[in-house]
């Protein structure tokens, strides 16, 4: 049994028109579907990031987050070169 299902969908002429100009006979249907699936992933990363944006802060004691994120560098930095040194 074939993963393929036939659809029918109904389209503007103009887009019908652009698509013959780029879109080989035959490669139509391949067409149509990597650009819904590109268009469901957009949608899907878009989601994702609207949820995450309507949760609450999560380090919410971080006033400046690139002073943190330095810190945290400087700190790691002398622990890495105290370690490399120590054998």
């Amino acid at each position: 049994m074939s993963d393929t299902v036939r659809i029918n969908i109904t389209v503007s002429k103009k887009l019908i028109s652009e698509l013959k100009k780029h879109v080989k006979k035959g490669e139509v249907s391949n067409f149509f579907e990597e650009a819904v699936e590109e268009r469901l992933k957009t949608e899907s990363c878009e989601n994702a990031w609207k949820k995450l944006l309507e949760m609450p802060p999560m380090f919410e004691e971080i006033k400046d987050p690139e002073e943190w994120i330095r810190e945290i560098r400087r700190t790691d930095d002398k622990r890495l070169k105290n370690n490399f040194y120590a054998k």
